[in-house]
């Protein structure tokens, strides 16, 4: 069948049960989804799901000829073709960026000196699973309203999917190290007893990577000033600096690359302490490039090699410019760090279904909380049922159903049911969805037939099953028997609406988050139309969009924040946040904002003032009928070169 419009719209089933509008909107989701080692194929996909492998080369590569592996080592892959004669060359890290700071770990790779042949896969990342795109999660879903948690566009998760549904964070970070550099040891190696001043692999690092601190700022000031603000005070000379690696616990290095710039009898270090340790890192560290260098020039010759390494592992000729009139050209060493993160899902983030079905997390219910069906199954998701109606996507619908039965079906499997009986379940279904004369159908129909018959064959499907999950096909256009559906599912799987029970102690657990006392608290039974449901997680990370800034720079006219994060600006707050403000009651967040973290010049000397001498900021100690002189005339020098400074 040919494209629909789109890459993303073919890959949704049941299209023609969705609204346009959504349809629009579903693609560009589906465009924003976020890859994790967690990621799933989902239980029903659409007719032209397998083509998403064809057109994403960042994510999976089928080799388009036979050949081998001629070289693979610390992220880099070298394959040659037999009959295309033809050499290719693929950076293949433990985790690779996808777009913006978010990574997407490496799955599957072949091994060096292996033979493929043509069609094979030779690596993919975690948004494929055995070599089928994999960008979601499956998801037992319940429609129903809850205490309004998940009113319009809100939505409710459990406790493991949110811990399952994890974001992947990547960041290269480059240290250049010159002859003026001065490294504070950041902690004692374990093994060894030595005092570090550089992360190891087996250590966890803050993400940011170096922070510099600016030796002429007073300790009672150092903690006011951030570090955005304090890589503006460092000047052109490196002689103030001191520069310290700073370990947290939420981020790992993934790998570290010690690069030795100059020539060894040529280095000299005012910091003797500092060098003796970059040289022991460096054998370390920096030998593997040696090792790969010579490995790759025996097999490919000495101009591949160079130019290989030099674009893939060595950052020697990177004209990248460092503070000031520095560059990394004139450092002696560059320590090369990847940096990898993984942090699971909290309120605000985004996820969305197929269907373009959105939603933000308002609520994260602690597992042992979770409502269960009558059929024994646990909810993870729970969404308003008005977002079917209200927005004509009843595509998700016809999914839950389906994926119903097919949910059962890939447990049975599992658990240890015969293989051929179970699918022989999905036979009307796969009858309504694709006709008996349909390709689909007879495939299906054929392939029972061969299971039956081989006994190998049957082994290698269950290792498949049993390493991802069962999937089924269905047409993105095709008039569907919903009643006929409705019924043999009902009758042969779990009913489509069943009842829901929701424990007394979620109901308090909810009054208690909402601060009401306007419901009685018991234990419920509600019907509700459940089952599992194809999540995805969009890029709309909480941590990521709310962005703000108490000081920063802004307009000399208006005394507004500059706009964008580039410019060090703010987020402006306009009246639909101002009136969710007022709704909710937070009158002294909202005072704040309209003054302190807005263009009352006055308050913010008088924050920074009560800060230094204090530690703590009281917003009802600020003498509101006071002029601007008056208020200058209580700061002193510090606080007027801060605030000059943030003006201008």
């Amino acid at each position: 069948m040919p494209k629909i419009s789109s890459m993303s719209l073919s890959l949704i089933p049941f299209v023609s049960n969705t609204d346009s509008t959504r349809l629009q909107m579903a693609s560009k989701q589906i465009q924003q989804s976020l890859s994790s080692p967690n990621t799933e194929i989902p239980y029903v996909i659409s007719s032209n799901y397998i083509d998403l492998v064809k057109s994403s080369p960042h994510g999976i590569k089928i080799a388009p000829d036979s050949g081998q592996v001629v070289f693979k080592d610390k992220g880099i892959m070298v394959v040659f073709y037999e009959n295309l004669n033809r050499i290719e060359t693929f950076s293949i890290p433990k985790v690779k960026r996808v777009f913006s700071h978010y990574g997407s770990v490496l799955r599957f790779a072949l091994y060096e000196n292996i033979h493929f042949n043509k069609g094979d896969v030779l690596w993919y990342y975690d948004a494929f699973r055995n070599g089928i795109p994999a960008v979601g999660y499956n998801v037992n879903v319940m429609y129903s309203v809850l205490a309004g948690y998940n009113h319009e566009d809100a939505l409710l998760i459990s406790e493991s999917f949110a811990e399952r549904a994890v974001t992947v964070y990547t960041e290269k970070l480059f240290i250049p190290v010159f002859p003026n550099s001065i490294f504070k040891p950041i902690y004692r190696d374990p093994e060894t007893g030595q005092m570090r001043r550089f992360p190891l692999p087996k250590y966890r690092v803050l993400p940011n990577g170096v922070v510099l601190e600016q030796t002429q700022i007073s300790d009672e000031m150092r903690h006011l000033v951030t570090i955005s603000m304090l890589l503006n005070f460092i000047s052109d000379t490196p002689f103030n600096q001191v520069k310290t690696t700073i370990p947290e616990d939420d981020a790992v290095i993934a790998s570290i690359k010690v690069h030795l710039m100059k020539k060894r009898d040529k280095i000299k270090m005012l910091d003797q302490e500092t060098l003796k340790e970059l040289i022991q890192l460096n054998k370390i560290y920096g030998k593997h490039i040696v090792e790969s260098y010579d490995d790759l020039r025996a097999k490919m010759g000495e101009k591949y090699a160079k130019y290989t390494l030099e674009k893939y592992m060595i950052c020697k000729n990177r004209k990248v410019k460092y503070k000031g009139k520095y560059n990394f050209t004139d450092a002696i060493f560059i320590i090369e760090l990847d940096i990898a993160s993984v942090k699971k899902s909290k309120p605000g983030d985004k996820f969305a279904n197929r269907y373009a079905g959105k939603g933000v997390v308002s609520l994260i219910i602690p597992d042992e909380l979770r409502p269960v069906t009558a059929s024994g199954k646990k909810i993870d998701y729970i969404i308003s049922p008005f977002t079917v109606f209200s927005r004509m996507n009843l595509g998700q619908v016809l999914e839950t159903m389906v994926a119903k039965a097919v949910q059962q079906v890939d447990e049975n499997i599992k658990n240890g049911a015969n293989l051929v009986d179970e699918l022989k379940r999905l036979d009307p279904i796969l009858k309504i969805l694709h006709g008996e004369s349909g390709n689909y159908y007879v495939k299906y129909q054929n392939l029972l037939t061969e299971l039956e018959q081989d006994k190998e064959r049957q082994n290698e499907f269950m290792q498949l099953v049993a390493s991802s999950n069962l999937f089924i096909e269905a047409k993105p256009f095709h008039m569907i028997d919903v009643y006929k559906l409705n019924q043999i599912i009902n009758q042969q799987f779990a009913p489509i609406q069943e009842p829901v029970f929701i424990k007394k102690e979620l109901v308090q657990y909810i009054k208690d988050k909402l601060h009401v006392q306007t419901f009685p608290v018991r234990d419920l039974w509600i019907n509700s139309l459940t089952g599992p449901q194809y999540i995805l997680k969009l890029s709309k990370i909480a941590d990521d969009i709310l962005w703000a800034r108490d000081l920063g720079r802004i307009k000399t006219v208006t005394g507004q924040p500059h706009r964008g994060k580039s410019k060090e600006g703010g987020i402006r707050l306009g009246y639909m946040e101002q009136d969710g403000l007022l709704a909710h009651g937070t009158i002294r967040a909202l005072q704040e904002l309209r003054t302190v973290k807005a263009d009352y010049v006055g308050m913010k000397r008088d924050l920074i003032k009560q800060y230094v001498r204090n530690g703590e900021y009281d917003m009802d100690k600020f003498d509101y009928t006071q002029n601007t002189d008056e208020n200058k005339a209580l700061t002193f020098s510090a606080v007027d070169k801060i605030i000059d400074f943030l003006r201008y």
